[in-house]
């Protein structure tokens, strides 16, 4: 199957995002296997001009310290440079005004998901084999063999699941323990897409449909879950592949199909109403549980069952996330940023004609991390 026609397959699964990309739209971290820490690191400082390169042995690293002035703060904020073989990271000024290239990516790789437990353990997945770690000062390549990466959760620096997503055999599930990688076997899996959580004993892995769609057969997809110790199938429901999700615990998850949003409340699945072309589930609890929606306004529950519309800006919402339920902010595809604090309002932080948003992470309270395909920015107040 060619590159374009893994593209227009993905298209019809993910929704109607404009740009075509290889990968599903996952919420939102090297080699496969038990490899150790190796990858590349770049720094990027100031001074003079010159750069030195050092290959270590064994581990596999080699390290690029660029002295050239930093990155290219010259670039306006949009125009992501992929031809000259870099993505670039964006930080907000703190009085809210212009983006300032902050970090240049040393990769011309498209972005897919982030997560980060703080703002020194920072992940980005992607394509082709993107597998990037920031510990807050450089970014460090993990090398690997993998496929695209479409996936990244974990409960903590030594606890970090990502999803790799190949169209030549089943997917591969790699977990990070603060050390090394290890592949890990989900049985009867095949196909995996997203993966999320809420701690090392409560993992959940959603799956894509085998078959169906054809001759009045629906499609079905599983749900995976890790309890610490053990995988078991959670779930087999009607979707055709889950591409996200959100957990406060064992007995309260939400798991996101482009179909709808399914809850599962210790006993049983059942889908919600919130189910207008869901992009993200994301709760501060389980009775605060938020749904933005791409064609419609951003959702919230209190109870799991009845839903209220808070906001609908018309920002084609792709992601909503938060620290407390006075420390929400969600993005859209139109570039907008909008935050809600302790007063119930929703403000709008930001707009970029220039960006298209695919979705964001929470590193921190009031620090939230937001991608396009080509481009992190960080609004940071």
């Amino acid at each position: 199957m060619n590159r374009l026609m893994i593209s227009a397959a993905i298209l019809m699964l993910s929704g109607c995002f404009k740009p075509i990309y290889d990968g599903y739209f996952p919420d939102g971290g090297s080699g496969a296997g038990g490899g150790g820490g190796g990858g590349t690191t770049t720094n990027m400082g100031g001074g003079g001009g010159g750069t030195t390169t050092n290959t270590g042995g064994g581990g596999g690293t080699t390290t690029t310290t660029m002295s050239d002035g930093g990155p290219d703060t010259s670039l306006e904020p949009g125009f992501y440079g992929t031809s000259e073989g870099y993505g670039q990271i964006y930080a907000h000024t703190a009085d809210g005004g212009s983006w300032q290239a902050s970090y240049r990516v040393p990769t011309d790789a498209y972005f897919y998901a982030i997560w980060g437990s703080g703002p020194n353990d920072v992940w980005l997945v992607g394509a082709p084999s993107l597998l990037l770690h920031f510990n807050g000062t450089t970014w460090v390549s993990h090398d690997n063999d993998a496929a695209d990466y479409g996936a990244v959760w974990g409960s903590g620096p030594n606890d970090v699941w990502v999803v790799s997503q190949s169209w030549k055999s089943p997917s591969t599930l790699i977990h990070w323990n603060g050390h090394k990688w290890a592949r890990v076997t989900v049985p009867e899996a095949g196909q995996l897409i997203s993966v999320w959580g809420s701690g090392p004993s409560d993992v959940w892995v959603g799956g894509a449909s085998s078959g169906g769609g054809d001759g009045g057969m629906a499609e079905r997809a599983p749900i995976f879950r890790w309890n610490g110790s053990t995988w078991s199938r959670a779930a087999t429901l009607d979707s055709p592949g889950f591409i996200g999700g959100w957990s406060s615990g064992p007995n309260e998850t939400y798991a996101r199909s482009i179909s709808g949003v399914y809850r599962f409340n210790g006993s049983s699945w059942a889908v919600t109403s919130a189910s207008n072309n869901p992009t993200t589930v994301w709760g501060s609890g389980p009775n605060d549980v938020w749904v933005s929606q791409y064609s419609g306004p951003i959702r919230r529950t209190t109870n799991g069952v009845s839903w209220s519309s808070t906001v609908h800006d018309e920002i084609f919402s792709v992601w909503v996330g938060g620290t407390s339920s006075s420390d929400i902010w969600a993005a859209g595809s139109t570039g907008k940023v909008i935050h809600r604090g302790s007063d119930g309002l929703w403000r709008l932080v930001d707009s970029s004609e220039e960006v298209q948003y695919i979705g964001g992470a929470m590193i921190a309270p009031g620090d939230p991390w937001l991608i396009d395909y080509h481009s992190v920015r960080r609004v940071s107040f």
